[in-house]
Formats: C-alpha cells, structure tokens, sequence
C-alpha cells in the first residue's frame, strides 16, 4: 500500500484589514510499519522527555489541552525553542531518527495530546 498517513495543515489570518488566507496543504506519506496511537500526557514544569513504547516516531502532532499554560518544546535539553499555546495551540512536525522530543510547562502542569505514527 501508500499514502496511509495524511497530513493537512492551513493557516488564516483575519485582524481589521490585515488578512491572510492560505490554503490547506495536504501531504501524504508511505508507513512501512503500522504502528501509530494518540495519547494524553501531563507535562510539569520541569523538562520531561517523551517516551514513545512501541512507536518510532515519524510524524508527530502535539495539541495543548491546557485551558491557561503554554508548553515549550524542542530536541535538545535546555533549548526548547518552541511553543504551543494554550487552548488548542498545535504542532505538526518529522521528527529526525534518534532524535528525543523534550517538553516543559510554563507555570503549572499542562495536558498534552500526542499522536505520532511510525513511517
């Protein structure tokens, strides 16, 4: 088979008479392995990193459920580049082979939904 992970992705902006509509971008990629799964975790405020079972992961998607926090994430311990925001702030990303996903709450514990699949 092919094609068993899509991924779409969209962006819009709409302040005053600043706007910005771009159009879904739908991409599609081949899994060797099935395997794949959605999970919650809670992230403190202490850098934390992921740990996976079974999964290696390919294509990861990462939704902030906290209604207040943001989570910071990144590759590389004490360098969290990223964030997501709260209330359903998301990230879509390939994770590198090897590479450890590394996450940290602001200010209090946040939850966070994971879903990541195997290539």
């Amino acid at each position: 088979m092919a094609n068993e992970i899509t991924m779409t992705v969209g962006a819009k902006l709409i302040n005053g008479t600043l706007r910005s509509t771009e159009s879904n971008h739908t991409a599609q990629f081949t899994q060797a392995t099935a395997r794949g799964g959605s999970w919650t975790v809670d992230i403190g405020t202490s850098e934390e990193t992921i740990t996976w079972g079974d999964i290696v992961p390919g294509y990861v998607k990462l939704i902030n459920l906290d209604p207040t926090n943001f989570v910071s994430y990144g590759v590389v311990t004490l360098n969290l580049d990223f964030e997501i925001e709260a209330v359903g702030g998301c990230a879509i990303f390939k994770m590198a082979t090897g590479a450890a996903l590394i996450m940290q709450a602001d200010t209090a514990i946040c939850k966070v939904q994971i879903t990541a699949f195997n290539l």
